[in-house]
């Protein structure tokens, strides 16, 4: 009989893969990045005034609660980290076109080669929802 921190676990580890798969069966060739990353300019008050909406922590919805089983966490400096029990992931994000846009650098510790691990993720009107297949994020207020 599974214990409730392996069910907990694995449901995680399931939920990393729903959001990778995508990103790493493109092999990086179907959005090709150019050369050189130019990273947002950044005002005094910490952050892009694109993604300043965004920047904070966000959670799971089910059945109208947060989950706090996994969480992704926004920052000011256009970095982000995926954090669930017994797994992260992180990189940097911006907005675009009412889209969030995420580029993974590292998954559990190990570095990713630039442009292999991406998705582009649409955000409600509001830039305060958005869903991943069938889970359904919501900027923690």
């Amino acid at each position: 009989m599974l214990s409730p921190k392996m069910i907990i676990r694995t449901a995680s580890l399931c939920a990393l893969a729903i959001l990778l798969v995508p990103a790493m069966a493109s092999g990086g060739k179907k959005h090709k990045q150019k050369a050189h990353h130019h990273p947002a300019k950044f005002s005094a008050r910490g952050g892009s005034a694109s993604i300043r909406p965004v920047v904070g922590t966000w959670y799971v919805y089910q059945n109208g609660a947060e989950s706090h089983a996994q969480r992704l966490a926004l920052r000011p400096d256009g970095t982000f980290a995926f954090i669930g029990s017994g797994w992260k992931s992180g990189g940097n994000y911006s907005v675009e076109n009412n889209a969030l846009v995420l580029q993974w650098t590292e998954v559990d510790g190990q570095p990713v080669k630039y442009g292999t691990m991406h998705k582009r993720i649409p955000l409600n009107e509001d830039k305060n929802r958005f869903t991943i297949d069938r889970y359904n994020y919501r900027k923690h207020e």
